[in-house]
C-alpha cells in the first residue's frame, strides 16, 4: 500500500514483536547534582540562578526561618531578577505529616506553578523532607533546590534525595526518593543556630565519622570547641567533609537497595524514639545520637 502524498515517514518506526513475546519495560534513572557553600546569602543566590535560570520559585520555608532570615533572602532574590512566592509552615517536627503537605499542594496549585518551574525549600530537616516530598507528588514531580540553614539538614536532610512526611505509625512512613536540583547552603544562616540544635546536627556528622571516614571523626574531635562555638570557617570544613561522605554513599546506593544501609546507624531505635515521644519533643539528631549509643552498647555485649 503506497502512502499519501505528503505523509511524514517515521524512521524509527518501533517494530512490533511476535503476539506472544513479553513486553518489556525499562526506566532507568540517575541524578546528579552539585551541592555548594556559599559564603554569604549574594553568593547563595548566584549560584541558586545558575541552576534556575528563568523559571519561577515557590519559596517553603516555617515561621522562625522566615523571621531570621527570609526578609534577607527574597530581597536579595529581588535584586537578582529571581521571581519568587513564599509560604511557611509552622516549625518542628509534628508539621511533617499529610496535612501540612496537602496545604503545600494546595499552596502551588492557587499559585498555578507550572511542572518546569522549581520549589526551593529553605530551612532544616522538617522543611525539607516535607517541601521535598511535596515535590515529588505535584504534576508527578516538579525540580526541587534545597537551601538547608541547621547544621543537620546541611550535612544529612538536604542529600539524597530521601523526602517524606511522618504518620501516627511511624516516621516517614510516606515518601519517595526524589532527588533534589541542586543544594545551595550559605554558612552565614547557622550563625543563629541554638546549641541544642548545632549538637542534634552533630550527631549525624558524627554517625557518618563512624560508619565510613576517620578522617571526619578525627575533624570533628580536633575541631570540636570551635564547631560549638559556630565558628564559620571550621562549620564550612565540617558540612563539606560530611556532604562529601555522604554523596560518596549515597552514589553506591542511592535507592538503598543494600539491605545494610549504613547510613540508617543509630536511626532504628532513634525513629522509634521519636515515635512514640509524638515527634516534636525529641530532636532528630538527639534520637540519632541516642539510637548509636545503643546500637553500640549492643554489639559490644554481643561481641563479649
Amino acid at each position: 500500500m503506497s502512502l499519501p502524498h505528503g505523509t511524514h515517514v517515521i524512521h524509527d518506526a518501533i517494530t512490533l514483536p511476535a503476539p506472544h513475546d513479553t513486553v518489556r519495560a525499562r526506566a532507568v534513572h540517575r541524578a546528579e547534582y552539585p551541592v555548594v557553600l556559599a559564603d554569604s546569602v549574594e553568593e547563595a543566590v548566584k549560584h541558586l540562578r545558575t541552576v534556575v535560570p528563568d523559571q519561577r520559585i515557590a519559596l517553603v520555608t516555617d515561621d522562625t526561618v522566615a523571621a531570621l532570615h527570609g526578609r534577607e533572602l527574597r530581597h536579595e532574590l529581588h535584586r537578582q531578577g529571581v521571581v519568587n512566592t513564599m509560604t511557611t509552615i509552622t516549625p518542628g517536627e509534628e508539621s511533617k505529616n499529610l496535612r501540612t503537605a496537602e496545604r503545600l499542594l494546595d499552596w502551588l496549585a492557587d499559585s498555578r506553578m507550572r511542572r518546569r518551574d522549581v520549589l526551593v525549600a529553605f530551612g532544616g530537616g522538617v522543611v525539607i523532607d516535607t517541601a521535598g516530598w511535596v515535590a515529588s507528588a505535584y504534576m508527578r514531580g516538579m525540580p526541587y533546590v534545597n537551601l538547608p540553614t541547621t547544621l543537620l539538614a546541611g550535612v544529612d536532610a538536604a542529600l539524597g534525595g530521601k523526602v517524606a512526611v511522618d504518620h501516627p505509625r511511624a516516621k516517614n512512613l510516606i515518601g519517595a526518593f526524589h532527588q533534589p536540583t541542586a543544594v545551595i547552603a550559605a554558612t552565614p544562616w547557622l550563625a543563629t543556630l541554638p546549641a541544642r540544635h548545632v549538637r542534634a546536627g552533630l550527631a549525624e556528622a558524627v554517625k557518618k565519622g563512624v560508619i565510613a571516614s576517620p578522617a571526619l571523626f578525627e575533624l570533628i574531635e580536633r575541631d570540636l570547641p570551635e564547631i560549638l562555638a559556630l565558628e564559620l570557617p571550621i562549620l564550612h570544613r565540617l558540612i563539606h567533609g560530611a556532604a562529601t561522605v555522604k554523596c560518596a554513599l549515597i552514589d553506591r546506593d542511592p535507592y538503598e537497595e543494600d539491605l545494610r544501609r549504613p547510613l540508617n546507624f543509630g536511626h532504628t531505635i532513634g525513629h522509634a524514639v521519636e515515635t512514640v515521644t509524638g515527634y516534636g519533643p525529641v530532636l532528630h539528631g538527639e534520637a540519632v545520637a541516642f539510637g548509636m549509643a545503643c546500637a553500640a552498647r549492643i554489639s559490644h555485649s554481643a561481641a563479649g
